[in-house]
């Protein structure tokens, strides 16, 4: 990423084959360029 978009992060295993990723976003339009860039694209 080319910009912090994430202050906190935590995986919680929801079963033996599942979980779950939580994320604290610091903001929405920045995650939103992240993830519309070429890079997250590959």
């Amino acid at each position: 990423m080319s910009q912090e978009v994430v202050s906190e992060y935590e995986f919680v295993q929801a079963g033996e084959n599942k979980s779950h990723l939580l994320i604290k976003v610091i903001g929405m339009e920045a995650l939103e360029a992240e993830r519309n860039s070429d890079a997250a694209k590959e």
